[in-house]
């Protein structure tokens, strides 16, 4: 399933001069994503805001007035980040390995191959 993305993930990486195609470690990504913010479009074509909280839990926001807001958690299964969200995504639980490099984190998820690339802003 990973091979099915990687034109997609190598494109996402390539600006980054010492990008490396390996995901990162459990260690690296609670140090990487824990007070970090993402951005992005959605399916629907809204643009979106998401907070990864310390404690294991997520906030976000969407929407051209920001008219949709969701919570959630966050948690490590081995070397992946996973996620379910309270309404989004209809609750479902999903897991991702993580890039990050040139301010973008790409999620690849675990169960379908897909890959997603965000703005990454690093914790402060």
């Amino acid at each position: 399933m990973f091979l099915r993305s990687l034109p997609l993930l190598i494109l996402a990486l390539a600006a980054a001069p010492a990008a490396s195609l390996e995901p990162l470690g459990a260690a690296q990504i609670v140090e990487a994503v824990t007070g970090a913010t993402t951005s992005g479009i959605n399916a629907y074509g809204n643009p979106y805001t998401v907070e990864i909280r310390e404690g294991g839990t997520t906030w976000g926001i969407a929407g051209f007035s920001d008219e949709y807001e969701d919570t959630g958690t966050w948690w490590l299964e081995g070397d992946r980040f996973c996620r379910r969200w309270t309404t989004w995504l209809e609750g479902q639980t999903a897991c991702f390995d993580v890039f990050i490099a040139g301010g973008k984190i790409t999620w690849v998820d675990a169960a379908t191959g897909d890959a997603r690339v965000e703005d990454y802003t690093p914790p402060q």
